[in-house]
């Protein structure tokens, strides 16, 4: 069976007489071993090669552990499962862009099918999204080898003139990437010129009318006036063709999410400073096994039925939450985002509740190891063939399992093939070896779920009923990072508490659990001073505080936004504010400051424009000139439960009454409760400011409930169910007035 690699090392020794250990977080993870007449040498240097570690003799002790020269080696060498990915990625051909046409044809329809409206508005940001040719020529001279070594979580910038935190881009890149904008440029003008000739547009654009390559740039008089949003049609936005013979910086950001979606933000700006081309794109990665025949599954095996309540319960968490599963699942677009919402989801009748010894299970960190319910009898098998088996699969790889696991019939073969197939997982047969590992070291130890914190964390909850910021702050603390642990946390508490949080859900999926780490470490009177709404320095940080900002930033965890007069900034903090709070006028404002954080990680935001302003920085570079600000939102809300299934929902009235909606829109949200109680929500909306031109903002979401008294929904306040009417959308046209 699966035992932690520390419990192995020591039986190890104890068996030899030799004394070593494992160190560090490695000691936890989960090692199934099955070998016969193998070597002791042999055998730890298997176990040293899963584990991507090493074994280091020190006082007449060995020790395996992870040095920081060694993770170095490993990340510059990248691995050759994602190379080959991101290599037939990048020379795929970029896939034709839509036209002004294409989208108004899309629209005609709207009032006769108004469900359309989802597909339309899903390709319009699917050409927001889509890669140009600028960009793959971008990826092409910096090649697949290079960005493969941008491990889960990191964001690398690149650019002709970097600054502390960033590295230099290739000449090939930068000259590809500079000759691609001049024709581009040189079109935009084009434009200009012909439409000035017509009189259609004055000399100077109008400022609020962008060029978009790839379609018509109107001026803001006209008709047809463009959005002003760049790329809506694919491509990027020129602002400035003009200055396209004086480019200054080439400046690029690449961030890999979930091992599937690759995300370019690309940046041009003149020698003076201005903007010349923008453009984000985020692109599915191609697994090259996918093109490959699968094997075929013979091998019946039979799966212990608690390790099948475990997966189900996964399955249920996503079910209980309408937004848990687009929050928890990385899609590679937008477009996916917006398709899935509009699909209808499984009913929450579906899903069971948890059985007292699945829930005691959960409860025990030495116990609490789903994979060992899958792999353990598909290795058994293995090592009965003869073969001698090591395996260590990182816990993300259990989510790509979860339905394989509560399927009808499950096979070794099919099993062994869905692992090698993930990307993130990789089985090699070396002679009468059998091996399991993460294809990248690195991507294992990202992707580990600490099981102790999270049996804490169910624990809490079981004795109160919902869990709040501290509990989740403290979770957030005790992991190493954020991938894998919200992938099995999330669902897991949610089909344990059968209640559907979007704040908790919020919290527990802020890339990397950063902000929830920076906020556990706020001592008492920079809490005050945040709640008073008092800027706090960031010359004032600790180094722990410090530490963790510049991971929230440089690592792409926050959606910035650049302003030269910090307006952006000023409109988020006074956000919310002049509404009547008492009477729950702040409910939706706060509801979508809860949003904000899921939301802007799903769109790709946390990668965007990089700061590239040139200041005085801290170690961590981490500009000394800066501060951040709070602004506290508190509202009434509700938990609201279904007796029948017991499932309920925290989150605001209006949120409610959209779950009772028919629009289209909504109708994978559609929920029914009949049992209600008092809940105050509280949305802290921290926004940064580094430096005189960049603003970074995150989300923090507190809840309170009182679970000593119960309401029907007539019982409820008037002002209570007046906020929690349903949306209706009109389906014809209105009766004529009685005279």
């Amino acid at each position: 069976n699966f035992e932690p690699i520390g419990t192995v090392v020591e039986k190890i020794s104890a068996q030899t007489n030799i004394p070593m250990l494992a160190l560090g977080e490695l000691k936890n993870y989960p090692l199934y071993v099955n070998v016969k007449d193998v070597s002791l040498k042999e055998l730890l240097d298997r176990i040293a090669e899963v584990a991507g570690a090493e074994w280091e003799q020190k006082d007449g002790s060995w020790y395996l552990s992870t040095s920081q020269s060694l993770r170095t080696i490993q990340s510059r060498k990248g691995d050759s499962d994602m190379i080959a990915a991101l290599e037939a990625t990048i020379n795929a051909p970029v896939k034709p862009k839509k036209s002004l046409e294409d989208f108004t044809k899309l629209g005609k329809d709207l009032e006769k099918n108004p469900e359309q409206m989802v597909e339309m508005i899903s390709e319009m940001f699917s050409g927001m999204m889509s890669a140009d040719e600028s960009t793959m020529k971008l990826l092409r001279a910096i090649g697949a080898k290079d960005l493969s070594s941008i491990v889960e979580g990191r964001r690398v910038v690149l650019s002709n003139r970097p600054n502390s935190m960033q590295g230099l881009m290739p000449i090939k890149a930068v000259n590809d990437v500079s000759a691609q904008i001049k024709i581009l440029a040189k079109e935009a003008l084009a434009k200009q010129a012909a439409e000035k000739a017509k009189g259609a547009s004055k000399a100077k654009p109008s400022p609020k009318a962008k060029v978009s390559i790839g379609s018509a740039g109107q001026d803001e008089s006209d008709d047809n006036f463009e959005f002003e949003m760049p790329g809506m049609f694919g491509g990027g936005t020129i602002k400035h063709p003009e200055l396209a013979n004086q480019i200054g910086v080439v400046q690029a950001s690449f961030q890999i999410t979930a091992r599937t979606t690759l995300t370019v933000n690309l940046d041009i700006y003149a020698q003076t400073g201005e903007s010349i081309y923008r453009k984000m794109v985020q692109i599915p990665i191609v697994n090259p096994e996918d093109a490959s025949p699968k094997a075929k599954g013979l091998t019946d095996i039979s799966v212990d039925n608690l390790a099948r309540e475990y997966a189900q319960a996964l399955m249920d968490g996503e079910k209980i939450d309408p937004m848990l599963k687009m929050v928890t699942g990385a899609s590679d677009s937008i477009s996916l985002f917006l398709g899935g919402f509009s699909k209808p989801m499984d009913t929450v009748a579906e899903s069971a509740p948890i059985t007292p010894t699945l829930r005691e299970f959960m409860l025990n960190p030495s116990k609490n190891e789903p994979l060992s319910g899958l792999f353990g009898p598909v290795l058994d098998l293995e090592a009965a063939k003869g073969n001698n088996v090591v395996a260590l699969p990182s816990d993300d790889v259990f989510k790509t399992l979860t339905r394989s696991l509560v399927a009808s019939k499950v096979t070794v073969e099919g099993v062994l093939n869905d692992v090698d197939r993930s990307i993130s997982q990789e089985v090699s047969t070396d002679g009468t070896w059998t091996t399991i590992r993460a294809s990248s070291p690195l991507e294992l130890r990202s992707a580990f779920c600490n099981r102790t914190a999270l049996a804490n964390l169910i624990r809490r909850g079981s004795q109160k009923g919902y869990l709040n910021l501290d509990d989740c702050s403290d979770f957030a603390t005790a992991q190493g990072s954020a991938r894998g642990s919200e992938l099995l946390a999330l669902p897991i508490i949610t089909a344990v508490f059968r209640t559907s949080d979007l704040g908790s859900a919020s919290s527990l999926t802020s890339a990397g659990f950063d902000s929830l780490k920076l906020y556990a470490s706020l001592s008492d009177f920079q809490k005050q001073a945040l709640k008073k709404k008092q800027p706090v320095a960031l010359a004032s940080f600790t180094p722990v505080q410090t530490e963790i900002l510049a991971r929230m930033v440089y690592n792409g965890q926050l959606p910035p936004f650049k302003s030269q007069n910090g307006g952006m900034q000023d409109m988020f903090s006074g956000f919310g504010e002049g509404e009547n709070q008492d009477e729950g006028g702040a409910g939706m404002a706060a509801m979508g400051m809860a949003m904000m954080g899921p939301a802007m990680s799903m769109f790709g935001m946390g990668e965007s424009s990089f700061d590239d302003e040139r200041t005085n920085l801290l170690p961590s570079g981490i500009p000394v000139t800066g501060f951040v600000k709070m602004n506290p939102m508190e509202t009434k809300g509700l938990m609201a439960t279904n007796t029948s299934s017991g499932t309920s929902t925290i989150t605001a009235p209006e949120m409610l009454g959209m779950m009772e909606s028919d629009m289209p829109m909504f109708k994978s949200m559609k929920r029914t409760y009949n049992q209600y109680r008092l809940a105050t929500q509280k949305v802290m909306f921290l926004s940064f400011s580094l430096g005189t031109k960049a603003s970074y903002f995150a989300t923090l979401y507190d809840v309170e409930v009182d679970m000593s008294k119960t309401y029907s929904k007539e019982q409820l306040p008037a002002k209570m169910q007046d906020r929690m009417k349903p949306m209706v959308f009109p389906t014809g046209p209105e009766k004529p007035i009685n005279p």
